[in-house]
Formats: structure tokens, C-alpha cells, sequence
């Protein structure tokens, strides 16, 4: 591993490959991220933009909510509720949770 002296890039640990190709080291793996379950969770938020709510109505609510709804989901899905895809909106208020929860201005 050695450091950039990219005065862009300064300090970054830069990774070579087998071509003799360089690049920033990334510590990110989103070659590991299932792209079904991603689809699952984009369809689940396009339902519900077609229900006619602003899109971004999701980041006005509070972490709570989206835990409350988080375990509906689950809790319907351990009891064998098979009517919609109730881990696809796990995920989605995972996501919704995490994302509010870090947000700088928190909803209360």
C-alpha cells in the first residue's frame, strides 16, 4: 500500500492491481450488497411514492416511527403473513431508521 501525493487525493491509500492500474483504497464493499434485496428495497419506496406522498415524507418522521413500522413488518413476516413483502420493508425502514438517526437535524 502506498499514500497518493494527488494534492486531491493526499494521504489516501492507493491500491495497485494486476494491470498496473491505481486506485484509491475504499472502504467500501458494494460489490457485497445483494442487488435483488436493493431492487426489493427501490420497489418498495416507488409503491409507496405512488401513493401521493412527497417522496421525501420519510425523513420528516421520527426514528420511532420507523421502528414502530420496522417491527410491524417484521412481526407479520414471523407469523406468516405472505400478503406483501413485509422483509423488502424491513429493509426499507432499516435504511429510513439509520438515515434519520444520523441526520444532523433530528425529527422529534
Amino acid at each position: 500500500m502506498t499514500k497518493s501525493k494527488d494534492p486531491y487525493h493526499e494521504g489516501e491509500e492507493l491500491e495497485k492491481f494486476k494491470g498496473g492500474g491505481i486506485a484509491s483504497k475504499e472502504p467500501y464493499r458494494f460489490d457485497l450488497i445483494d442487488p435483488d434485496a436493493m431492487m426489493a428495497v427501490a420497489k418498495v419506496m416507488w409503491e409507496t411514492a405512488q401513493t401521493g406522498r412527497p417522496a421525501n415524507n420519510w425523513r420528516k418522521l421520527p426514528v420511532g416511527v420507523h421502528l414502530n413500522h420496522l417491527l410491524i413488518h417484521l412481526f407479520k413476516f414471523m407469523r406468516g403473513d405472505r400478503d406483501e413483502d413485509h422483509l423488502a420493508r424491513v429493509m426499507c425502514r432499516s435504511f429510513m431508521s439509520w438515515s434519520v438517526n444520523n441526520r444532523k437535524e433530528k425529527v422529534k
